[in-house]
């Protein structure tokens, strides 16, 4: 007996992971014919997880994996990195690829990222469900979600959703007595996967002992939850060594102090997000870029929550029904932080209140207590009838709601009252009406994502009716085919909506450069690409000015700051200076036809500066005359504090007032710049001649971790040396005072 039951679990995970295998497969079938076999997606996926997957491979493999150049002015890559990548079980089999199978990778990987996903949801389900039949359905429901659809984009948030059922799965175990190295197991694979959603993992995971211990009511329950966190701990614990470097990469960002400053106003900002959490709640997404109503606003804060097939239906009724086991409740708690102010922000630990990154967990718990409702339907459907018929018009209302409104104001908006607006709104209302979509006419796209939207909402319940009304939802097989086709052509819909907006310049010049670029992790000089493609340097393997990652320092924001870059996305410049190639070392000129031209005004790594300018810090703006100012009078001069300047008297000299010639300014830093300056993925080094103590200065972030040494010796922050001169390190920027004698930095 015990031996036909361990072949029957055997052959249910094996369906489970042909099935998702399979799914995911076909989901992305048209994207690949589309991509001659590549995977291209839109969004993040294209611009920042293909760049930093191949920045990662190349540090890494180069064995000196500390600091990437190609990340805009460059970033500690162990702590930029743990977030991308290097956390990922997912990531590491693409190192050992050769690159021009890279792309043959990452479809694997996703493929594999929704295998495991089916899987592990399928091991925790069937613990709570009596029937086998549906748990798989439910598996599928969780793994090929509108959330997991929707964080396709962000590819690296599939990790989480793939592992997160195991931490609900051991977490039982361990109240139920058991071991405690599968929990801690469980966590150190979630903190290690992604840091940021480990805290929302982590604050789900109190919630659930809490909601657990109280249905339970023995005599041991708070020490058996006690003992979770114990292993809990543990497992993030040990995945401190990889946490602690980005842990002190994130405290030298805004991100780690800005977003607390902001915390009323980010509440009230997440009060109309209400209506949009709603409508991801009954109805499907049906798109991360855009909205079949054209209001963009939320459009990037992951609110999807829609479950294939099974919609909001079974959940709602639950809901409804006034039952009060653990699951319940816990499902009416997330529903509530989801909509008040400062519930999502709980679960980032109030560094943000509108992202509902951590519904993954919402949609597992949605799950569970649909396939518990489903088996009480099972048991009497005719008692259930009419509460699921409520259920059903309340999600109609909601969805009506949801939708025609801004359906309305779109067009009413866009066609009828569009100049009437422009005219008499003040200009704060119009940039608003404008970011959130509704000033622009409606066109071809609004058309197909409104047509996506209602075909994905009848793909689900549709079927559902149908199955309800005939019965056949309670049989196993049919409920698994049909979860199985249903999330298969969602999958195909989704996304081949979406890649449709991918533009075949952008295409083909990611293709060509990924069979050009090699390896290697050496650098002379940085790249401008005036068609401002997103790290499309990484791409290349050249350092460039345009770039992006979500970790800034303060170093590279305050030069961000002084020079015009914006802060939230560096390839949006607000200077049109050709200023900028000497500051930043930039010596060739991408255009966007793809001709590619010496820089005129390129100045090699490490020029002496012999004037400065008073520094007091520079509010960002967007006013290019005064962003060129700054940057032409940077071709003179350097930016020194009180401090500084007082430490080097007698070596550089106050800059005056007046106009500055930076074009000859440019040359003279020419004369005075470094030779042989290597960049390297260990750091950098040049060599200098003089006859006199010099401000040499390299455009690198002073971030955390450096060291300099001259002539071979260590040199401190700081530190004088007499006749060799002293180093100097100001506002993030690398600043070295050599000596008057050839010089190694």
């Amino acid at each position: 007996m015990q031996l036909l039951k361990r072949n029957q679990k055997t052959k249910e995970l094996l369906q489970i992971i042909l099935l998702s295998l399979a799914i995911a497969l076909i989901g992305i079938l048209p994207v690949l014919l589309k991509y001659h076999g590549n995977l291209y997606l839109v969004g993040d996926y294209m611009t920042q997880i293909i760049p930093f997957i191949k920045e990662s491979r190349r540090m890494i493999l180069s064995g000196t994996p500390w600091w990437s150049h190609t990340s805009f002015l460059g970033a500690n890559f162990i702590g930029t990195y743990a977030y991308y990548t290097l956390g990922s079980p997912f990531f590491w089999p693409l190192v050992c690829l050769p690159e021009r199978y890279l792309g043959i990778g990452l479809t694997a990987a996703f493929i594999l990222k929704q295998t495991v996903s089916s899987l592990c949801a399928f091991l925790y389900l069937r613990t709570h469900i009596r029937t086998e039949g549906f748990a798989m359905a439910g598996a599928l429901a969780y793994a090929f979600s509108a959330f997991s659809l929707d964080s396709t984009y962000y590819f690296i948030f599939l990790d989480t959703i793939a592992f997160f059922p195991l931490v609900l799965l051991f977490t039982d175990r361990v109240l139920k007595g058991e071991g405690g190295i599968g929990l801690s197991f469980a966590a150190l694979i979630q903190a290690a996967v992604n840091y940021y959603l480990f805290v929302s993992t982590s604050v789900f995971f109190l919630l659930y002992l809490f909601f657990r211990i109280r249905k339970t009511g023995n005599t041991f329950a708070l020490r058996d939850a006690l003992r979770c966190i114990l292993y809990y701990a543990l497992g993030a614990m040990a995945a401190m060594m990889l946490l602690l470097p980005a842990l002190c990469t994130l405290l030298e960002t805004g991100k780690a102090t800005d977003s607390f400053s902001k915390m009323l106003i980010g509440a009230a900002t997440s009060i109309p997000q209400a209506i949009r959490i709603l409508r991801a709640i009954v109805l499907p997404n049906e798109g991360v870029l855009r909205s079949a109503t054209g209001f963009t606003f939320f459009t990037f804060n992951s609110n999807a929550a829609f479950l294939p097939f099974f919609g909001a239906l079974f959940s709602l009724a639950a809901v409804r029904s006034g039952e009060k086991t653990w699951d319940i409740r816990l499902l009416r708690l997330l529903f509530v932080l989801s909509l008040v102010p400062f519930g999502n922000g709980l679960f980032s630990l109030f560094s943000t209140m509108n992202y509902t990154r951590w519904w993954y967990a919402f949609e597992l718990i949605a799950v569970l207590v649909s396939l518990r409702m489903l088996e009480r339907c099972a048991e009497n459907p005719a008692a259930w009838r009419r509460p699921l018929q409520k259920s059903a018009k309340t999600i109609a209302v909601i969805s009506a709601a949801a939708v025609l409104p801004f359906f309305a104001a779109k067009i009413l908006c866009s066609r009828l009252l569009r100049g009437v607006l422009e005219r008499h709104l003040p200009d704060a209302a119009i940039r608003s009406l404008q970011t959130s979509g509704l000033l622009e006419r409606w066109n071809a796209a609004d058309t197909g994502y409104l047509i996506v939207l209602a075909a994905l909402t009848v793909l689900s319940y549709a079927p559902l009716y149908a199955a309800l009304k005939k019965g056949w939802i309670y049989k196993k097989r049919a409920l698994v085919s049909v979860m199985a086709v249903i999330c298969a052509l969602s999958y195909c819909l989704y996304l081949g909506n979406e890649c449709s907006v991918l533009t075949d310049q952008n295409v083909s010049r990611a293709e060509k450069v990924s069979m050009v670029c090699d390896a290697h992790t050496r650098y002379a000089s940085r790249t401008e690409f005036k068609d401002a493609y997103s790290n499309y340097g990484m791409l290349a393997n050249t350092p460039s000015m345009n770039g992006f990652n979500s970790f800034k320092s303060d170093a590279t924001m305050a030069f961000c700051a002084l020079a015009g870059f914006d802060p939230g996305s560096v390839t949006k410049q607000y200077f049109s200076t050709p200023a900028i190639q000497a500051v930043l070392s930039v010596q060739y000129v991408q255009e966007k036809n793809g001709s590619r031209q010496d820089a005129e005004y390129y100045v090699p790594f490490g020029f002496v500066y012999d004037r400065y300018i008073p520094y007091t810090g520079f509010a960002p703006t967007k006013d290019t005359a005064e962003n060129n100012r700054r940057i032409e009078r940077m071709c003179a001069a350097c930016y020194l504090d009180a401090q500084t300047a007082q430490a080097l008297h007698g070596v550089v000299t106050p800059l005056g007032s007046g106009p500055v010639a930076w074009k000859e300014s440019a040359a003279a830093r020419r004369e005075s710049a470094c030779t042989d300056c290597v960049l390297t993925s260990a750091g950098f080094r040049s060599s200098s001649d003089g006859q006199r103590d010099r401000l040499v200065y390299f455009s690198i972030p002073h971030d955390r971790g450096w060291t300099a040494r001259i002539d071979g010796e260590e040199i401190r922050r700081g530190a004088r040396l007499g006749v060799r001169g002293f180093l100097v390190y100001d506002e993030g920027l690398l600043w070295a005072l050599g000596e008057a004698r050839k010089k190694g930095f």
